[in-house]
């Protein structure tokens, strides 16, 4: 195709026209996959990152592994028995003379509110107090 049908198009040019919109974007490149895990050294610096993808590979995995450990002890010890258990007990357990209907709908009503409830508190945090750059 020649170059003067190519530019011709009226698509081409409202495509250029929309970029112009985009002038001042800067592109940042960041150098691997997990930012600023790895972006400063212990004194504050900043550091390149590690050498190969395996060595970040096994330090995130580690890093996981730790996470992992405390979100285990959190949910054993403090969000199952203080949290959840009272809050869906009649559900999960229910009394032996209720019906499985009112007790499903008491479950799911309070497993909707659950959801809404932290919806709302992740969105205000997120979005309301504190939000990224």
């Amino acid at each position: 195709m020649p170059d003067s049908f190519i530019e011709g198009l009226p698509q081409r040019a409202e495509g250029l026209a929309e970029g112009e919109k985009f002038s001042d974007f800067k592109l940042h490149t960041i150098d691997n996959s997990f930012g600023s895990w790895f972006a400063f050294e212990g004194n504050g610096k900043e550091a390149a990152p590690p050498p190969s993808e395996t060595r970040t590979s096994l330090a995130v995995w580690i890093g996981l592994l730790v996470g992992n450990l405390l979100s285990s002890f959190i949910m054993s010890f403090l969000t199952m028995p203080y949290y959840v258990n009272p809050l869906l007990g009649r559900w999960l357990r229910p009394l032996p003379d209720e019906r499985a209907t009112r007790s499903n709908l008491r479950g799911l009503g309070a497993v909707a509110v659950a959801i809404a409830f932290w919806a709302v508190g992740f969105d205000l945090v997120t979005e309301r107090f504190w939000s990224l750059p």
